[in-house]
């Protein structure tokens, strides 16, 4: 069985920037497991992947050819904006919450705009479903653990938040039929 490199979503994407843009949010999961955890270090990995992930994404918009198509460019800001309140929240900036609350209105406005065009079974194909399925339900779980104090959260959020950065840092392939 031979596997190829996955193109880019978009054709003005290149591998640097997506890969830029993988790392950066791999690297906000473990900045924030970090926190979380009360570790060091935990305030420049976020700073220097929040970077990362805006640069690249600024960079894409940036050099999107014509014309502007509404659904990329509100995913984009949604991008930008979540990235933004998690650099202000991590690092006790006040405010950061505005840079939510512009996330959700441009997430209403993405939905009201794609309502027609959504398909649930596009929605549902996940690249290593085995990796990312089961992260994110000790992500979760760990969080919940976390925030009611009980024994077993830090194990879990290592393991749901490492697993989500790996996921982020997976080259993307897809199969190709045997020739």
């Amino acid at each position: 069985m031979r596997y190829e490199f996955r193109k880019p979503a978009f054709s003005y994407q290149t591998p640097i920037t997506m890969y830029t843009r993988n790392i950066g949010i791999a690297g906000l999961f473990i900045g924030t497991l970090f926190k979380v955890m009360h570790w060091p270090g935990a305030n420049i990995i976020s700073v220097i992947s929040g970077v990362l992930v805006v640069a690249a994404t600024v960079f894409i918009v940036l050099t999107k050819p014509k014309p502007w198509v509404t659904g990329e460019l509100l995913r984009s800001l949604i991008g930008i904006l979540l990235v933004t309140f998690l650099l202000l929240k991590v690092l006790h900036i006040p405010f950061s919450t505005a840079s939510l609350g512009g996330a959700t209105l441009a997430l209403v406005a993405l939905f009201v705009v794609e309502r027609q065009n959504f398909d649930p079974r596009k929605a549902m194909q996940l690249r290593s479903p085995w990796l990312i399925g089961p992260s994110a339900i000790l992500f979760v779980l760990g969080t919940l653990f976390k925030v009611m104090h009980w024994p077993g959260a830090s194990v879990m959020l290592v393991l749901g938040m490492t697993g989500c950065a790996v996921w982020f840092l997976v080259p993307q392939t897809r199969k190709l039929a045997n020739a």
